[in-house]
Parts: C-alpha cells; sequence; structure tokens
C-alpha cells in the first residue's frame, strides 16, 4: 500500500499544539542547572533571558503545572544565583522581565515555603533595582 503524502498547509492545519505539549517541549529543554536553553554555549544575558521567558510561558495559562514544580524552582534560583552574582549583567529590561515572571509566580501561588519567603524579599530588592536603573 502506498503511502498518502499530504502538502504543508494540510500538515499545518492538522498538527496542533495545545499548551501542555508545549510545556512539555519546554521542559525538555532544562539543563542540570535549571537554565532553559537550547544552546549549551549561550552567553549568560542569553541564558537568563531564556529561562525567564520560559518560565513565563509555564505560569501565563490555566494548566496545573505541579508536575514541574521543581524546575520552576529549580530556574528560579538559577536566576536569583545569577543576579546575584553578574549584577552588571541585568539591565532594566531583563530585571523587569524577572520582575514580571516573579510577581507572577507568587500570585498564582506556585512558590511555596522558603522559596516564597525569599521572593518576597527579591521582589522588593527588583524594586528598586529597576527604578535605579531608568
Amino acid at each position: 500500500m502506498a503511502e498518502e503524502r499530504i502538502d504543508e498547509s494540510t500538515a499545518k492545519s492538522i498538527i496542533r499544539y495545545d499548551r501542555e505539549n508545549i510545556i512539555r517541549i519546554i521542559a525538555k529543554h532544562q539543563h542540570a542547572d535549571g537554565a532553559f536553553t537550547n544552546e549549551i554555549d549561550m552567553d549568560e544575558y542569553s541564558r537568563m533571558e531564556n529561562t525567564v521567558i520560559s518560565l513565563l510561558s509555564f505560569v501565563f495559562g490555566t494548566e496545573d503545572i505541579n508536575i514541574y514544580i521543581n524546575q520552576v524552582n529549580k530556574a528560579v534560583r538559577i536566576i536569583l544565583n545569577s543576579m546575584e552574582a553578574n549584577k552588571a549583567l541585568f539591565d532594566e529590561e531583563l530585571y523587569s522581565l524577572t520582575f514580571m515572571t516573579f510577581t507572577v509566580l507568587m500570585s498564582k501561588g506556585i512558590l511555596r515555603g522558603k522559596m516564597k519567603e525569599d521572593m518576597e524579599i527579591v521582589l522588593g530588592s527588583l524594586r528598586k533595582l529597576i527604578e535605579e536603573k531608568k
């Protein structure tokens, strides 16, 4: 039996990615250190920007992301560590994006325990840093 081929536009109309699958794909790109990147030798700014944006993808939506909570915490931790170690690296745009991401994480109750306590302090510090960068 011969296989029937379909054209590109038909394929695109058939293949639909729902958010759960997209989140699963993003989760597969997390490195052992917690960063979300698709390249190994990315510069630190790009690694942090990709990680922050990836975290946003987890929190914008209504899906239950509890199965990814360890990955979210790991990503938050690497961002916090990078902010502390590379203060000059973070510009107003990256600080603002990070602030927005962390605020959404807090408002959705995703961060718990010590991480939640740490985040409350970090959000206050980020507000000040964003004002200083303006």
